[in-house]
């Protein structure tokens, strides 16, 4: 009766806009996948006492950056980090979700079926055209850039969760010498980190208390985390699709460098974790000299 005036040319258009738009509202995550959106602030409030909740920094220069974090080996947050990208990442706090035409799990999922199905948790970009493809749609942070040098980057890990995990990604440290980030570019993700071990006077595995504590952090689309070899991490997928990228870097510049964090955690770090970081001892010792 609604339809009642409407030629029936009309009304298949009209059916087939109201589809249309209701395609794009599921890619984009307003509708169909479920959430745990409404879970976020239990979360945060059931983080360990002992974990510092990280500010999420609007903006941060390569000097700040250096002084405050790098030397350190201090973790930071910056959000809407992905400005400067050919399509910049849109950040939606309220739900997590991003519409970004390329780095979303059912694009890429199209592109690469074989690549991106439930069974891989983790993608490495190295396929001939993922290395050409890729480093097109993303930039490295501008923080990274010091006295007119760029980092030296690694291929790119992409995370892909299409449905809800069964739990967290396991503790563990990346095994590799470099400083890693990490940006999410759909869904959120809660990151648990903890610093390095030290060992006390008997030899004993104990925390860390260089000023170095165990953080936390949500990130949404856009966000960026940075951090540095020996840091144990967690991570939990709250909203799903999810997709974030880890990329390891270096910098050419020989004084953008951890030089206080691998002279106060290097050794530590070697005796704690020799099968991870074999061969790395040459480089850590250089700075830790």
């Amino acid at each position: 009766l609604i339809f009642v005036g409407y030629e029936w040319e009309g009304m298949l258009r009209l059916v087939a806009g109201l589809a249309l738009v209701t395609l794009a509202l599921v890619l984009c995550g307003h509708v169909g996948a479920a959430s745990w959106t409404v879970d976020k602030p239990i979360l945060l409030r059931e983080i360990p006492p002992e974990f510092e909740v990280m500010p999420k920094l609007s903006s941060l220069d390569s000097q700040t950056f250096l002084e405050q974090y790098l030397r350190i080996g201090k973790p930071v947050v910056v959000k809407q980090a992905t400005s400067d990208w050919p399509e910049p990442i849109q950040p939606n706090p309220q739900g997590g979700r991003s519409c970004h035409s390329f780095w979303n799990v059912e694009y890429l999922s199209s592109l690469y079926p074989n690549e991106f199905s439930e069974e891989n948790a983790i993608i490495v970009a190295e396929t001939a055209e993922m290395k050409q493809v890729f480093p097109r749609n993303h930039n490295s942070p501008r923080f990274l850039t010091y006295k007119g040098k760029f980092p030296e980057t690694n291929v790119e890990f992409l995370f892909p969760t299409m449905r809800k995990p069964a739990g967290p990604n396991s503790r563990h440290v990346d095994t590799g010498c470099l400083n890693s980030y990490a940006v999410q570019m759909q869904g959120s993700k809660m990151w648990l980190l903890w610093p390095p071990p030290k060992r006390d006077a008997n030899g004993l595995l104990v925390n860390s208390t260089d000023g170095l504590r165990p953080m936390a952090t949500i990130l949404y689309p856009g966000d960026l985390l940075v951090f540095y070899p020996g840091w144990l991490h967690e991570t939990h997928v709250i909203d799903f699709p999810s997709l974030s990228m880890s990329i390891y870097w270096d910098h050419r510049h020989p004084d953008f460098r951890p030089t206080e964090f691998y002279a106060r955690h290097a050794s530590d770090i070697l005796k704690a974790y020799p099968e991870q970081y074999c061969t790395c001892a040459d480089e850590w010792k250089a700075d830790e000299s």
